[in-house]
């Protein structure tokens, strides 16, 4: 959350092992990042993320999942995942 300048709504039951946008993909265990673009906006599928494994969701903090998960929330959950330097997420 503080690398967005967002706020923790709740912590994930697991840990991250990896990052994902699309949900036509295997999420189990990831990170959801709702993008926004031209032609979609990933809000509209954080549902549907979470019900495909993923483990915790980036949102904007003013989209509808935001406002529901408190209001003032960037992150619904954030991920704890480790990250060192040259070795990306683990």
């Amino acid at each position: 959350a503080a690398a967005t300048g967002g706020r923790w709504s709740s912590m994930p039951e697991a840990a991250c092992c990896g990052v994902g946008t699309d949900t036509r993909q295997s999420l189990a265990g990831a990170l959801f990042v709702a993008l926004r673009g031209d032609r979609f906006d990933g809000h509209q599928f954080v549902e549907v993320a979470f019900a495909s494994g993923a483990v915790a969701a980036l949102v904007a903090a003013d989209s509808a999942v935001a406002a529901a998960s408190g209001g003032n929330a960037a992150a619904r959950a954030a991920c704890p995942c480790q990250r060192q330097e040259g070795a990306g997420l683990r």
